[in-house]
């Protein structure tokens, strides 16, 4: 241990405090006498007086008397302190270096300044987490705006331990983040009530979030380019940018043109290891004079293994939505379409990959999924029958009619046409869409905040939501004027159910599908074949996390062991909790009341009989399972013996998708499996030059690179004018940005498409 060390863990043992691990990261990153001094004036309850702050921070730097940096320190010992806080200062600073090693390396480029890598690690974090499953969440504010801190918790709702990445070093310098536990290596994400998939300690994870970052050039370039644009010293940053846009533009214009020439032979690969799953590749023929070349224009996937697993434990909720593509040469667009599990989860079922997201593009798509042969999981019409009530349920999904959620784009209009219109397949637009539209239409002062919105949209009766409505439009008139346009079966909650017949699973917006894109935005930065590449590992990961999550409940003791999944386990658990509020009276066999507290005019009255048997809830048709008077009535039979929730999992009343055995069996027979990209050669898709002089593609099968960029609508109409960049001109308040430049300004005109919203597409006003 050098002079400074020792002389800080003396000075704190006669202080009775104890240096943390994170205390000594912070002292062991003081390189310069004046960090020293920063770091000790960081450490709480050490409280040194200037004059011993001012000896301590002079003594002289490891670097200036040893080559070993952070060397592990010795067993002697000088001053003060004694061996005892020495070793015990011994062991944290060994810790450090044995478990933690949580130092990530900022990024370095010519001529650039040391950058802060904040970034690097909460993006590396979460990209690791989405590849393992979604195993960490990065809470809000946590580090938000450049702090000192990102806190990243534990994906379980049950589980509360937590991991933290403090900022090391003096604030405008370089600095380090710096991963440190709040508990134990031993204990985190490894609670006894922790139900996440990725039980993961601190020592495990930052191997894997450094190799990811360093596995991946390109991204690791882009991360670069962030830092140099937002942190780059003036007069360095141009040189920093250059290099690295330079270093991107190598690697992409070495893998890009190449990569849609393997896409072919990879979606061969991927359909004899995944049979029943479909992929295709879709091309145009485009002449040069003395010969033709196919260009990539498409390509679709559908996972027979999520369609399967949806088959026997999905929701009847599908979500439909596209996504732009972040890499810097394809311009194109991404639609899923993704299903819900009976845990709540996300399945992605299909990808189309296409130029826009326009009607030609949803028109392909639905085209595909119709010749793919999963038609089933949107339900069957009855042969002939042109309207609504002709509709007949889907043997799937416990009976319950398939809904699918979408924006309100022209474009996806198209989707719903032909097969699927015959399917009567029930749309329903996005709540969370239509609120933003409400909004941009509604008043200076009058839009509806989200508890007033989501109140409204959640009414559960007419007489509840004419009584909301009024009182908003006393306050917000452009508002309600706005939504009376829509019909209320398209979407208030009683209305859909009144006239659509539906369960809805407590969803009304897209978010699922919009869920889906964020958690696959890194991917997205990606060249189509990479992004799709990446894309199976991610569903093939998350099939086997969810398996063997299942897997691990089942193998608990039968009285811990859960009847059915977290989900539904969570809902049908509050309203057993609620049956002991209730009393029960049998008018028959299949009837009676369920009273509040024994009130009777808060009475319920059950018919089991009906679909859905409480007269005044919508409890069964928000969840698909029976609410807390259906139970009370079920558990208080004339022979009173009752009903249990274990009779109650095996009898017809309950949905099969809800059990937890079921849940398992699903995904024990699901599986993706990847090709190996690196495995297929690219094919030469270059030109040779012929006897006469003519030049032909060396392999005419070869496909090329997409011919254009996507198209790029203008811009809304700006209700403000462009400000003024002049020097020292006066502008009107009408000036534009075109007359702008045209007068010599500083100003400068928006590139085509600035601005716009991409919850709608193409300006063609509606999200």
């Amino acid at each position: 241990m050098d002079a400074f060390m020792e002389k800080v863990v003396a000075a704190a043992a006669t202080r009775d405090y104890t240096l943390t691990a994170s205390d000594f990261g912070v002292l062991l990153n003081a390189t310069t006498h004046e960090e020293r001094t920063a770091a000790l004036r960081q450490i709480d309850g050490l409280e040194l007086d200037e004059a011993l702050l001012a000896e301590i921070s002079a003594l002289p730097l490891s670097s200036e008397t040893s080559s070993n940096g952070n060397a592990i320190p010795n067993t002697t010992s000088s001053a003060g302190g004694g061996s005892e806080a020495v070793v015990a200062g011994e062991l944290a600073l060994a810790e450090i270096k044995r478990e933690v090693q949580l130092i990530l390396p900022p990024h370095k480029f010519t001529g650039s300044t040391t950058s802060d890598p904040r970034q690097d690690l909460s993006f590396a974090v979460r990209r690791i987490g989405t590849m393992q499953g979604q195993h960490f969440k990065q809470l809000k504010g946590g580090g938000g705006g450049g702090g000192s801190k990102i806190v990243f918790a534990c994906d379980c709702s049950n589980c509360n331990t937590k991991i933290v990445a403090r900022k090391l070093g003096v604030t405008g310098g370089g600095g380090y983040w710096m991963l440190h536990k709040d508990t134990k290596v031993e204990d985190f994400m490894k609670s006894t009530r922790c139900t996440s998939k990725a039980k993961i300690s601190t020592l495990e994870l930052v191997p894997m979030i450094g190799a990811d970052i360093q596995s991946n050039p390109s991204i690791s370039a882009k991360i670069g380019l962030r830092l140099a644009e937002q942190r780059g010293a003036p007069e360095t940053k141009a040189k920093s940018i250059y290099n690295a846009k330079a270093h991107m533009k190598k690697l992409d214009l070495n893998t890009y043109p190449s990569d849609f020439s393997r896409m072919a032979e990879y979606f061969e690969k991927f359909v004899a290891k995944n049979p029943g799953s479909v992929a295709k590749v879709f091309t145009t023929d485009h002449s040069y004079g003395t010969y033709t070349q196919k260009h990539f224009t498409k390509g679709f996937v559908v996972f027979k293994a999520c369609v399967d697993i949806i088959r026997k434990v999905g929701l009847p909720t599908h979500y439909l939505d596209g996504t732009f593509s972040k890499h810097d040469i394809y311009n194109g667009v991404y639609l899923f379409l993704v299903g819900r599990d009976s845990n709540n989860k996300i399945l992605l079922l299909a990808i189309m990959i296409c130029e826009t997201e326009d009607g030609a593009s949803y028109s392909k798509f639905a085209d595909e999924l119709a010749a793919a042969d999963c038609g089933d999981i949107f339900g069957d019409a009855q042969a002939g029958g042109e309207e609504e009530a002709a509709y007949v349920h889907s043997a799937l999904f416990n009976g319950e009619r398939p809904v699918i959620f979408g924006d309100r784009g022209k474009g996806m209009n198209k989707f719903f046409d032909g097969f699927f219109a015959s399917r009567k397949l029930l749309r329903l637009w996005c709540c969370w869409h239509l609120r933003l539209n409400c909004n941009d239409q509604a008043n200076k002062g009058e839009g509806l905040t989200t508890g007033d919105f989501w109140g409204l949209q959640g009414s559960e009766s007419v007489e509840e939501f004419e009584k909301k409505r009024k009182i908003l439009k006393n306050t917000h008139p452009s508002a309600i004027n706005y939504l009376d346009k829509f019909e209320r079966s398209e979407w208030v909650c009683y209305a859909i159910i009144e006239k659509n017949d539906v369960s809805l699973h407590n969803h009304s917006t897209n978010g699922c599908v919009e869920s889906c894109n964020g958690a696959v935005k890194e991917y997205r930065r990606l060249a189509p074949l990479q992004f799709l590449q990446n894309i199976f590992l991610y569903i093939s990961k998350q099939i086997q996390s969810r398996h063997r999550e299942a897997e691990k409940l089942l193998a608990l003791p039968e009285d811990k062991r859960p009847l059915f999944t977290k989900y539904f386990n969570t809902i049908i658990g509050g309203q057993t909790a609620r049956t002991n509020q209730y009393s029960s009276a049998t008018m028959g066999p299949d009837s009676g009341y369920i009273t509040f507290k024994g009130d009777i005019e808060k009475a319920h009255t059950v018919e089991l009989k009906k679909k859905y048997p409480c007269s005044n809830c919508n409890f069964r048709q928000n969840n698909g399972i029976d609410c807390a008077h259906t139970l009370k009535f079920l558990s208080s039979s004339s022979s009173g013996e009752g009903l249990s929730l274990e009779d109650y999992s095996k009898s017809d009343r309950c949905p099969k998708y809800a059990l937890l055995k079921n849940y398992a069996d699903a995904y024990k027979n699901a599986a993706v499996f990847v090709p190996v990209l690196q495995d297929i050669k690219a094919k030469d898709i270059g030109l040779k030059i012929l006897e006469d002089g003519t030049a032909v593609p060396v392999d005419v099968s070869a496909i090329l690179a997409p011919l254009h960029r996507r198209p790029v609508a203008p811009g809304p109409k700006r209700k403000k004018p462009y400000p003024s960049r002049g020097l020292g001109v006066t502008t009107t308040s009408t000036l534009t940005a075109s007359s702008t430049i045209a007068k010599g300004h500083a100003g400068r005109p928006r590139r085509p498409g600035a601005g716009t919203n991409r919850h709608r597409e193409g300006g063609q006003g509606g999200r």
